[in-house]
């Protein structure tokens, strides 16, 4: 597996891991008690790497006194965007496989 190969296949990794982590924190805009998670990017040789950072126990979502709410300990539309920034990255990386893959092609039938 060549580099370009790696690195493409550690993008959509990275980019699938940030679109859980959202939806996980979607799921739970009403749980009481609930944490959210916030995804942190790194880069490494090998790619961008996503690791999972809970909020402290002191910002776990607490009811609104008096009813059944739960006041979210996320930005909803924050979750959203990069919800959508992060499916546009694993199609970013998704192309680059198969404009790697169609370039060995092309070196293998001038080869041959």
């Amino acid at each position: 597996m060549n580099s370009i190969t790696s690195y493409a296949l550690a993008g959509l990794t990275a980019a699938s891991e940030r679109v859980s982590i959202r939806a996980q924190n979607i799921a739970n805009q009403q749980t009481e008690g609930y944490r959210p998670i916030e995804p942190v990017q790194t880069a490494d040789a090998g790619g961008p790497v996503v690791t999972a950072r809970q909020a402290p126990p002191d910002q776990a979502q607490q009811k609104i006194p008096g009813t059944d709410f739960v006041e979210p300990g996320t930005d909803l539309a924050g979750e959203i965007v990069d919800t959508i920034e992060s499916s546009i990255l694993y199609k970013a990386n998704a192309k680059v496989l198969k404009t790697s893959a169609e370039l060995d092609k092309s070196l293998l039938d001038i080869v041959t």
